[in-house]
């Protein structure tokens, strides 16, 4: 089932989109970057796992075109949009930037060359977008708790590379705090922030 999802998406990536992983179906067509990072990720995952020499040499060229997809769609204060800044704008969301920069984590374990400029800029982005929130009003904004445990879970994976790294304390402490813990989860929006804020524990 696993070799059968990851031929289907490999039949997706599109050369003439410069790599792009797109099924063309309506729904994704605003939110592409959604599908094309979530799709590399799989794929990384799948390819760090196969033994198939043909098959691997296949994936891995699949895999550093969306690597330069992802990096050309990056905007110029270094997160992501659910489209590419090639369409002629230039948006970011943590929640957009979250799932590129995770893609970007498993294609280089997977052994994919990742431009170390694309990851510091996103870096110095998270610390200025949650910075943000930090001088807002308390309580002025609901998806603080989702972006800052995304950011977290991002930049947790990168700082193990390194010292101890101060935004990830202070990140880690505000999710203590305000991200409940125990039977008491509700669904929907919660989900997403116990997903990621899991992943931050974890690493």
């Amino acid at each position: 089932n696993i070799r059968k999802a990851v031929d289907w998406l490999m039949d997706k990536s599109q050369a003439k989109r410069d790599g792009l992983i797109f099924s063309e179906h309506p729904s994704e067509t605003a939110r592409y970057m959604q599908g094309h990072g979530l799709a590399t990720l799989f794929l990384a995952g799948a390819c760090a796992d196969d033994h198939d020499e043909a098959r691997q040499a296949k994936l891995s060229d699949i895999l550093t075109r969306a690597v330069k997809y992802i990096v050309k769609a990056q905007s110029s204060h270094g997160g992501w949009y659910n489209t590419s800044k090639v369409e002629g704008h230039d948006f970011d969301t943590i929640s957009a930037t979250a799932i590129q920069i995770q893609a970007l984590q498993a294609a280089e374990n997977a052994g994919i060359p990742v431009p170390g400029e694309a990851i510091n800029d996103t870096q110095e982005y998270l610390k200025m977008a949650i910075g943000k929130y930090e001088a807002a009003k308390a309580g002025q904004n609901r998806s603080r708790a989702a972006d800052t445990a995304a950011a977290l879970a991002c930049r947790s994976n990168w700082s193990r590379r390194s010292a101890k790294d101060e935004w990830c304390t202070k990140w880690f402490k505000y999710c203590q705090t305000e991200i409940p813990v125990g039977r008491d989860i509700k669904l929907g929006r919660d989900e997403l922030t116990h997903y990621y804020y899991a992943q931050a524990v974890f690493n």
